[in-house]
């Protein structure tokens, strides 16, 4: 009450010293969430107005819809995101509106901070503790009290029992309850005990083990004799449920490894194995054993046919054949086998040649050849370079007479010999190819060794390491990941990448080639385009647009935009094409003064028939069009008359005096700028009277419109 009485007390003042020296602006309370908790403390470091606080300077310097005591404090995003008084709470969670949307007039916010914005905490806000009464009447808090219900935290000057999952220390057992989970309520205030659970009153003998009970019948708590220290048997329950009953369990004998008995945890004796066999133990036979300790079966003793390996019992197994061959069973060659059972060798693959005939050209039996037949033998395998391998006439040995050494290898005088692989410009036929590569080089190393370096695999659709690309560009590449903004990313015939259908227009930063790109005109203006005033726009392609300019109707060269009296702009040609100016085919060009080329047109096949307005050469005749009337605005020699333009009517700011158009008038803008009204010619060749021209540019804006 008595924290409320001087708020009133503060406000009241407030209102007395308005007009004071102090400059305290009363109406300015209601302008900020919560702003009438404190009123004039909001933003001063006195009830009465005077010295602004951290808060106060910040709105009085940034936040005033006119400087000066007429403004009205402007709350909002911007505002309230700042932290003034610098003590980690920005000054909208400090007036209960973190974002910032509160607006005048609205219902104050709930306060979930107790320090005011100007102030980092309750005890440095003038000493009064004024306030701190929104945290009890503190002004000695150090938690910036209160301490928002909800953030799982409990502080003695909130008043809260609890707070989320904080507790205090309570539980349901400390609450009288036999277990179960202890909740807060909502606000705080209190402890919700619906969660905890009360057993019910113990009976023994109804097969149930509650309460104190040890156990309850068969319910004996997990328990069973092996827990209880026994070897086995069977585990009860007394009748007053107050105990285990072991009496039914068992003891086995101490068990004495070697005595042969296999007894307690032994898991074998000697020949006591438990009825274990190498059968039992996954194997096909054998004897089993026991170690020394008793504590596992020995299964070395055990056989396995078909591991390929040769066991103690068996003949054979697999191509393990215990070092027998057809040679040792008496055959003279073949193959040798093993039985599925391991128990015996299998001679049907072994051969019997038949009796030796030296001189027949068949090398059998002993014979080490026979002619020609060497077994497989030559010059290289007997250890020399090359030459001619025979046999002896009596079939019992080589002759290596017709074998020749190559001299020793000299690595560097240019010829491959011994077992070099290359030597200077000797590659041995070698090439990029025969080594696995597409293409390049193939050198030959210092040691001469091949060099592949020169090689590369561009080319064959694999990337490899060295690689950008190959063929296709990798799907985790495109124009963006090089540094451009849109287009299409290539892959050059060196497996590099290809950028040129790539581009930049887009990136807001005007590029070479592009006359504007976003808000970027370099220098261009309206007026520096003689537009007058106005906004230029940068179209999609990059292109200036100066529709907005206060002349937009004038006639721009370099623009990109044909636009006025401008024959093209561009890539802008007005739909126009060699073909509709009377050229076959061919690619119609703008040049940079705005004219049309027609230098990559290809000209019809000439017209011998003589037409209206042409002489017998098929030229046209001076003065007339094609129908053979005068031009207006040419004499008879086809030039232009001074003053006159093709329609024959004088040009707007030239005189008489002139047909180039040198002496136009002073007034130069845009839109009265007189041009030179002679005929018009197309650069690169073909040459058009105005009217023919006019005509075909009429029709090509009519097209495009």
């Amino acid at each position: 009450m008595q924290s409320r009485s001087l708020l009133s007390t503060l406000a009241l003042l407030c209102l007395l010293f308005a007009g004071a020296k102090a400059e305290a602006r009363p109406f300015r309370v209601s302008q900020v969430p919560n702003g009438s908790q404190a009123n004039c403390l909001t933003c001063h470091t006195s009830g009465f107005g005077g010295v602004r606080n951290l808060f106060g300077a910040q709105v009085e310097a940034s936040f005033l819809t006119v400087a000066g005591p007429a403004g009205s404090v402007v709350w909002g995003p911007a505002l309230a995101a700042l932290d003034s008084d610098g003590d980690g709470y920005t000054n909208g969670e400090e007036l209960g509106d973190p974002s910032g949307a509160w607006r005048t007039g609205d219902p104050n916010p709930t306060l979930l901070i107790a320090t005011l914005p100007g102030y980092a905490s309750c005890a440095s806000s003038a000493g009064t503790g004024a306030v701190c009464a929104r945290c009890g009447g503190s002004a000695d808090v150090t938690q910036n009290c209160p301490d928002p219900c909800g953030d799982s935290s409990t502080y003695a000057v909130a008043g809260e029992a609890c707070d989320g999952t904080s507790l205090g220390g309570s539980t349901c057992l400390s609450e009288g309850f036999d277990g179960g989970t202890l909740a807060c309520n909502a606000s705080c205030s209190g402890l919700v005990t619906s969660g905890c659970t009360t057993l019910p009153a113990q009976v023994c003998g109804d097969g149930a083990r509650t309460g104190t009970e040890a156990c309850d019948g068969t319910s004996l708590g997990g328990a069973t004799c092996v827990s209880e220290g026994f070897d086995g048997g069977t585990l009860a329950c007394n009748a007053s449920c107050s105990s285990l009953v072991t009496s039914g369990c068992t003891t086995l004998p101490a068990q004495v490894c070697g005595d042969g008995a296999r007894t307690g945890t032994e898991a074998c004796d000697g020949t006591s194995l438990g009825g274990a066999t190498c059968v039992s133990e996954g194997f096909d036979g054998g004897t089993l054993a026991c170690n020394a300790s008793c504590s596992s079966l020995v299964t070395t003793g055990c056989t396995l046919c078909g591991d390929g390996v040769l066991d103690a019992d068996e003949s054979c197994d697999g191509s393990d054949l215990g070092g027998s061959t057809c040679l040792s069973e008496g055959f003279d060659g073949g193959t040798l086998a093993c039985n599925a059972s391991c128990s015996s060798l299998v001679t049907t693959g072994c051969i019997t040649l038949p009796t030796d005939v030296c001189g027949d050209g068949a090398r059998t039996g002993t014979e080490a050849c026979d002619g020609p037949s060497l077994g497989g033998a030559t010059c290289l395998s007997e250890g020399f370079d090359g030459g001619t391998l025979a046999c002896n006439a009596s079939c019992s040995s080589l002759v290596t007479t017709g074998c020749i050494t190559l001299p020793t290898d000299v690595c560097g005088d240019g010829a491959r010999t011994g077992t070099e692989a290359c030597d200077g410009g000797d590659l041995n036929g070698g090439s990029c190819a025969s080594q696995g590569f597409v293409d390049g080089t193939l050198g030959c190393n210092a040691d001469c060794s091949l060099d592949t370096s020169g090689c590369s695999r561009c080319g064959d659709g694999v990337l490899d390491a060295e690689e950008s690309c190959d063929g296709s560009v990798p799907a985790s590449l495109d124009c963006s990941t090089e540094s451009f903004v849109d287009g299409t990313l290539g892959c050059n015939a060196d497996c590099s990448l290809d950028t040129s259908g790539c581009t930049l227009c887009g990136n807001g930063a005007m590029d070479a080639g592009e006359v504007c790109d976003g808000d970027d005109f370099g220098t261009t203006t309206c007026g520096s385009l003689g537009l007058g005033e106005g906004s230029l726009a940068c179209l999609a392609t990059c292109v200036i647009d100066t529709t907005a300019c206060a002349v937009a109707s004038a006639d721009v060269c370099g623009d990109g935009v044909a636009t006025g009296d401008e024959i093209c702009d561009g890539a802008d040609l007005l739909g126009l094409s060699c073909d509709a100016i009377g050229f076959a085919s061919g690619e119609l060009a703008c040049t940079a003064d705005c004219m049309l080329s027609s230098t990559d047109c290809v000209a019809a096949e000439t017209d011998t028939s003589v037409d209206a307005g042409e002489d017998s050469t098929g030229d046209a005749i001076s003065g007339e069009d094609s129908t053979g009337d005068a031009i207006s605005g040419e004499d008879s020699t086809g030039d232009a008359i001074s003053g006159e333009d093709s329609t024959g009517d004088a040009i707007s700011g030239e005189d008489s005096s002139d047909d180039s158009g040198s002496d136009a008038a002073t007034d130069t803008t845009p839109a009265t700028k007189a041009k030179s009204d002679e005929g018009c010619s197309a650069a690169g060749g073909g040459s058009w009277s105005w009217l023919a021209l006019l005509g075909l540019l009429a029709f090509a804006r009519r097209r495009r419109a």
